[in-house]
């Protein structure tokens, strides 16, 4: 379809949607609107699945590179050493358990490769047996919270967390139970609690006793993707999902979800 609107000229390709709220949709990126309603039907999609990847890839190669060379380095307080390579197993354990998710047979890769590697694909099993790995020995090591600027860190309550998760996706409800009981009947019910659910999203309210485990955005100091010495290497808040005035609102709930929520009966634990 084609239309003039204050002098310029634009093509917009419509297309039926049935699960947005108009049932059409006027993006012209089919792939994008499909990957921001998390429907990925074409695995091929760059942004949506090859950019995933390599991301992938490089969050594990930086937590080998931490779990390669911090042991090497002195540290005045070891306990602080020991806490680092706890957060990259966490860190590894937690990229493992999404690739599991999204691949399946991912390749397993702990050490440190040069450019000519070519790892082996891996079971869905022992990429499983991976996090299970890394989560276990994350949350031997990890603090039970952290406090001023070292707040958002992962905790063993997350890693205790993210083991279950892994747990459940491999059916194996015993043990997973056990791994959320740190969070609910053991030590870490001291820390974690049901909050009124308005706080969970208000800024103010970020890192409240609901939080298990929250990425730590940040709108400042915004930079170019991709390697360069001046690009960004951290959490930046995704223009993709970002709300109105940061972001283009991709990812925002539509009406149909907020419905869905208003049809069930909330549940009030004491």
């Amino acid at each position: 379809m084609f239309y003039q609107n204050g002098g310029w000229n634009r093509w917009i390709y419509f297309r039926l949607d049935l699960t947005s709220d108009e049932g059409w949709s006027n993006s012209p990126w089919t792939e994008l609107g499909d990957w921001t309603r998390f429907q990925y039907i074409n695995y091929n999609f760059w942004e949506g699945n090859v950019n995933t990847y390599r991301d992938t890839y490089k969050a594990i190669f930086r937590c080998n590179q931490v779990l390669t060379y911090v042991p090497d380095i002195p540290f005045a307080d070891e306990k602080a050493k020991t806490e680092i390579l706890a957060q990259a197993k966490f860190l590894r354990g937690f990229y493992y358990y999404y690739a599991a998710i999204l691949w399946e047979n991912f390749p397993i890769v702990t050490t440190l490769q040069k450019p000519t590697d070519l790892p082996q694909q891996s079971t869905l099993a022992q990429v499983w047996a991976q996090v299970e790995k890394d989560l276990t020995e994350a949350s031997a090591d990890l603090p039970e919270q952290w406090s001023g600027a070292e707040l958002g860190r992962a905790t063993k309550g997350a890693a205790q967390a993210m083991l279950g998760k892994a747990l459940m996706q491999q059916h194996k409800w015993t043990e997973a139970k056990t791994a959320f009981d740190y969070l609910v009947t053991g030590a870490g019910k001291n820390y974690y609690d049901l909050v009124d659910y308005k706080d969970n999203f208000r800024a103010e309210n970020e890192n409240n006793k609901e939080s298990v485990f929250e990425i730590q955005f940040s709108d400042a100091n915004k930079s170019g993707e991709g390697d360069g010495p001046s690009s960004n290497m951290g959490s930046n808040r995704a223009q993709f999902f970002a709300p109105r005035s940061i972001g283009w609102s991709d990812g925002q709930a539509r009406f149909w979800l907020v419905n869905e929520f208003k049809k069930r009966k909330l549940l009030i634990i004491k």
